[in-house]
């Protein structure tokens, strides 16, 4: 009883702070990103010695940020502290979500006392998280160089959400709104604060200005390959013996689609065509692959097609798509519509795993190898990726692009085999590491890595382009037809010409029911299908474990290719048991 007495005493003060506030304040706007608040909190509760009272005590400022601050030493680092606090017990339970969003709320802007002032920077404490420590938050949009700062913010928090498996396009739900008028007598500049809404309203009511084009996220993930001051040495999600050790490369590149979401009028942002061909460096990271679009405002064309009939109508649940698996499965599937068996990584033909031909010393450690497959770590049995052999001594998660696995394999020979840089295993490690990057992230990337350590193995036989049966168990009815759980319907999207009060001739894509899926138009529809998917999480009562949700964000990947059309939303739909037409508007 004495502990929640002190929590509402704590959270009464609060309110009373925040309505004492000055008046030219662009507040309240605490709960504007609330999904990324709410798991924040959940893992800061985890293991709290500092008795914080709640996370959203840091987004306050200093007065009323005191009255839930617990032992917490300092009021203009609490934010700080909520976060690291909370990725460090993400990272204890191998959260690879919970550590992406405590990164993403140390990112959030904190409230000021009035529109155009920027918050205090963190210097009286060091987190024991570098990824926390190379991060500092939004800044209001009205103060002075704002634009430039938020942008490099959210770069930088690219870079360290990619460098412990996140994705790195998630950077940009850190963004804030757009900025307020520094005359206006009312303050109330252009914030939402809804507790109630778990996805955020900042996010439901389309207010988030997004700091950066995926392109450029993109680059600044694949540039911190190159720049060893980006990544406070740590590119490992399960493993701290690299901390302070600058020469880690992260070298994965994020992948994803255009955000740019409300410019120009019926052109297509972000090309209408699939995207050139790959040659951005995969993101490492996510279990999904978040497929590849050029990111671009391309203009392509004034007109716009006439207006069209669409029909929706709901079929029959879809059959499963096949997946890869090596020569030597049997590709045959059968259409089963409510159970599978577990699925298993496919059987790489003529594969071999690394076996020591050279007998070479790696100090204290014995197998600095790298292994190539798909379905490790347990990622999709669709999903190839490469894993260190010997997880005891060389502890990271699986990644897409090999240089994660080779760059962290190497550092660990300093980090906890007892070498320095100066000996030739270790040189000889990172030199293999260079002659790899050649071949990209097939599995002749791990053969070559692994030869120059004087190891054996044949990934490059390795089939990543064979169909085989998968089908993942998904939520239905008794008459087959999916279900949603708490939402009524599935999380389609429609496209089409003036959504929401926009311009007869602009076409956006929308979430079919607004009401469970809550969003506003876009023009990039990878904004929209992320919304969804997310809100299968945050509202539906799903997981991300769970087969629907998987269904969604694969879905979402394979629709990337098909950029600004109606058959990019048909396709979607369509996954989901639900027909229709709104190709027939595309030209």
């Amino acid at each position: 009883m004495v502990r929640i007495t002190q929590s509402f005493v704590a959270l009464a003060a609060f309110v009373g702070l925040v309505a004492a506030y000055p008046v030219r304040r662009e507040v309240p706007q605490e709960h504007s990103h609330e999904a990324v608040l709410r798991i924040t909190n959940t893992f800061l509760k985890k293991d709290n010695p500092d008795g914080i009272v709640d996370a959203v005590f840091s987004l306050l400022g200093n007065a009323a940020a005191s009255q839930g601050q617990g032992k917490f030493p300092d009021t203009d680092c609490l934010q700080t502290g909520v976060a690291d606090r909370a990725f460090t017990n993400a990272k204890a339970a191998n959260d690879i979500e919970g550590m992406t969003n405590a990164l993403i709320f140390r990112a959030i802007e904190r409230n000021t006392g009035k529109v155009g002032l920027a918050s205090v920077a963190c210097t009286a404490f060091t987190p024991v998280n570098p990824e926390i420590a190379a991060l500092s938050q939004h800044q209001d949009p009205a103060s002075a160089g704002a634009a430039a700062i938020n942008k490099g913010i959210t770069l930088e928090l690219a870079r360290q959400i990619a460098s412990i498996g996140g994705n790195p396009l998630d950077a940009l739900k850190s963004g804030t709104f757009a900025p307020g008028d520094l005359n206006d007598a009312t303050a109330k500049g252009n914030t939402c604060d809804d507790a109630n809404d778990a996805i955020g309203c900042i996010i439901s009511q389309n207010l988030l200005v997004e700091d950066a084009t995926a392109d450029e996220i993109n680059t600044a993930v694949a540039g911190a390959g190159g720049n060893n001051n980006n990544n406070n040495g740590n590119n490992n999600q399960n493993d701290n013996s690299n901390t302070g050790n600058n020469n880690n490369n992260n070298a994965n590149a994020g992948t994803g689609s255009s955000n740019n979401q409300n410019t120009g009028t019926c052109e297509v942002d972000g090309g209408a065509a699939a995207p050139p061909a790959d040659n951005n460096v995969d993101d490492g990271s996510d279990n999904q692959d978040d497929g590849a679009d050029d990111g671009t405002d391309d203009n392509v064309d004034d007109s716009c097609p006439a207006a069209a009939t669409v029909t929706v109508t709901v079929t029959a649940a879809p059959t499963a798509t096949a997946a890869p698996t090596s020569s030597a499965a049997d590709s045959s599937s059968a259409a089963a519509t409510t159970t599978t068996s577990a699925a298993t990584p496919p059987a790489a033909t003529g594969s071999v795993e690394p076996v020591n031909t050279g007998n070479l010393k790696f100090g204290s450690c014995t197998n600095p190898s790298v292994t190539f497959g798909a379905g490790l770590d347990n990622r999709k049995a669709t999903e190839f990726s490469f894993l260190p052999a010997d997880l005891t001594e060389f502890n990271h998660g699986s990644a897409l692009n090999p240089q994660i696995i080779f760059q962290s394999n190497c550092d660990t020979l300093v980090n906890k085999c007892g070498l320095t840089n100066a000996d030739d295993i270790v040189k000889t490690c990172r030199q293999g590491q260079q002659d790899a990057a050649a071949f990209g992230k097939d599995g002749k990337a791990a053969d070559v890595f692994n030869a120059a350590l004087g190891f054996t193995s044949n990934f490059a036989s390795v089939d990543t382009t064979a169909p085989a049966a998968q089908q993942s168990v998904v939520d239905k009815d008794a008459s087959g037809t999916l279900t949603f759980r708490n939402c009524a319907t599935a999380p389609t999207v429609k496209f089409g010409a003036g959504f929401e009060g926009r311009a007869a001739t602009e076409f956006t894509f929308l979430p079919l029911n607004a009401a469970d899926y809550p969003h506003g138009s876009a023009k990039n529809i990878d904004i929209i299908l992320r919304s969804n998917c997310d809100t299968l999480v945050n509202k539906c009562g799903f997981t991300n474990d769970d087969a629907t949700v998987k269904l969604c964000r694969q879905t979402e990947t394979d629709v990337a290719s098909l950029g600004f059309t109606g058959k990019a939303a048909d396709t979607f739909n369509a996954a989901f048991g639900v027909k229709t037409d709104f190709a027939a508007l595309d030209q």
